[in-house]
């Protein structure tokens, strides 16, 4: 894909051809996979493995900027007993992969502004995670969770600042690895016949640990990259929750909400940030048609807001976008609702 860099005004652009890209990148992924479960009494038991290879290519300008080919093995086991008609505990282990995307390869520059831009990192690599699970379930409904994860290889977006040109950018790099450890309950709830909640809360606290680079401008102009360490940690909670409602004349109500507490992610430090939204719909037409009103973030406060401040790094965030959305939906269905659809 060629991504090109234009300079000057609307009328009078030309080519820039020192940051212009033509940038290509094949990933071919071949996977196996092996299952087996049983069940021994009230345990159940379910193992897999899954093989997995991957080939990428990148060239830039028709030369081989990145070759690739490793293979990994990715087991997973899940265990689950019932202890009673009331109560069931899980247990858990499972390791995957998550790969960086063309975007983050590809070292094109996308300029916020003059002083700003963000680019990919042809040397970013994979990131890998073992997760372990233990949960409990009561009624086949409520269910409280304790999780923890290593991620090591980690991608996060980092900043990068040239004191001596006064320029920002900001790419994904490898910095080393992250725990997480938490909780989680959900809970699924029928208050009344016309009343149903469903609520959903995560503590959970991140510990990141690594290396940060920092490109140096010597006396002389050229470029000499230092490592900074980083270990950050915070605690954070999210939560989100769904009432709906069965009112008279078939209309039902639907309320619902969420907030991220503060948190971070490598540097950047994020603040809280939330949102509330309402539907409310009606049967008509002998329950063939159906008119709702959906309306998306009533109050707005759906915004991002952060900060990188890290070493001589100073950046305050703040980015917001039309969340608020109000939607009108008619829907009817034809046909005789008596005949069962097909699968």
């Amino acid at each position: 894909m060629r991504f090109e860099f234009l300079v000057g005004d609307f009328n009078n652009r030309v080519l820039d051809p020192t940051r212009t890209r033509d940038f290509l990148y094949k990933e071919n992924i071949n996977a196996g996979y092996l299952n087996y479960s049983t069940t021994i009494k009230k345990l159940s038991i379910q193992l897999g493995l899954r093989a997995e290879n991957t080939i990428g290519q990148g060239t830039l300008k028709g030369k081989e900027l990145l070759n690739r080919n490793y293979t990994n093995l990715f087991p997973s086991v899940f265990l689950r007993e019932k202890l009673n008609a009331k109560h069931q505990l899980g247990l858990s282990y499972s390791r995957r992969v998550d790969r960086p995307s063309y975007e983050d390869l590809n070292p094109f520059l996308y300029f916020l502004d003059p002083y700003t831009f963000q680019k990919g990192n042809e040397l970013l690599q994979p990131q890998y995670t073992d997760a372990l699970e233990l949960s409990h379930t009561f009624m086949d409904g409520i269910t409280t969770t304790i999780n923890y994860s290593r991620t090591n290889n980690v991608m996060t977006e980092i900043l990068q600042q040239n004191n001596a040109l006064k320029l920002t950018n900001v790419t994904k790099y490898n910095i080393g690895y992250v725990d997480n450890f938490g909780i989680a309950f959900s809970v699924p709830v029928p208050i009344t016949k016309w009343w149903f909640s469903n609520t959903y809360f995560n503590l959970y606290n991140n510990h990141f640990v690594g290396e940060i680079p920092k490109v140096m401008i010597e006396a002389d102009g050229t470029e000499r990259t230092i490592f900074q360490s980083l270990d950050a940690r915070a605690t954070t909670y999210n939560a989100n929750t769904t009432h709906q409602f069965t009112l008279p004349k078939k209309f039902s109500l639907e309320v619902s909400g969420w907030y991220q507490s503060g948190f971070i992610e490598g540097q950047l430090a994020g603040k809280p940030m939330g949102a509330v939204s309402f539907g409310i719909q009606k049967k008509m037409m002998k329950d063939k048609a159906t008119l709702k009103l959906n309306v998306n973030d009533v109050f707005w406060s759906q915004k991002f807001r952060g900060n990188f401040v890290f070493n001589d790094i100073d950046v305050q965030i703040v980015n917001r976008w039309e969340s608020r959305v109000a939607r009108v939906i008619f829907t009817y269905r034809f046909g005789n609702n008596k005949i069962k659809a097909a699968r």
